[in-house]
């Protein structure tokens, strides 16, 4: 077992995992946060209660916007993949569903209404250095408003699926932008 961490020790976590680094104190009773054996795997648990920090992934939500053969993508303001384009897309809200985030942030980083169409796919993603994420993906289509970049997008349009740019931000858009081109 290893030396219990301390704040700015570095374990072999992803770049993401930082908060989680910097983590010393239980928050339920302010105990001493060490690494110890819990159910399998080395986490930080609490030296004098049973809580346990567990590192979770996040929810997030993509939604592929069709209007025929065209399809809505963003261009990102914001790192990682700063100027490059993809799927409006988010983290979901506590107090949210995943089919009303990908409208909020469809709305949001666009300026689109949607309906929502059902799930394209169901992705682990794995090259956002900030966290990892499961990433619920929607059909959609548009039903109000014309693309305008806001929150954290520099730009939004329609592409055609046959003449996509090509600066595409993460694996995930790439692989179902492809799948979108073979399909529709």
């Amino acid at each position: 077992m290893k030396m219990p961490m301390q704040p700015g020790d570095h374990e072999p976590m992803s770049l993401g995992d930082d908060w989680l680094r910097r983590s010393a104190h239980c928050l339920w009773c302010g105990g001493r946060l060490a690494l110890r054996l819990v159910h399998g795997a080395e986490r930080l648990a609490c030296s004098a209660c049973a809580f346990v920090l567990y590192r979770s992934p996040a929810a997030a939500v993509a939604t592929a916007v069709l209007r025929g053969r065209e399809v809505l993508l963003v261009q990102r303001a914001i790192e990682p993949y700063r100027g490059l384009w993809g799927f409006p897309a988010g983290y979901q809200e506590y107090d949210e569903s995943p089919e009303q985030a990908a409208v909020r942030e469809t709305r949001e980083e666009a300026g689109v209404e949607v309906e929502l169409r059902g799930v394209l796919d169901v992705c682990w993603t794995t090259d956002d250095p900030r966290k990892r994420a499961n990433l619920v993906v929607y059909r959609a289509v548009p039903v109000a408003g014309e693309p305008q970049a806001a929150d954290d997008a520099s730009a939004a349009r329609y592409f055609s699926l046959d003449d996509l740019p090509e600066g595409i931000a993460f694996t995930n858009n790439r692989r179902l932008l492809e799948r979108l081109r073979r399909e529709t």
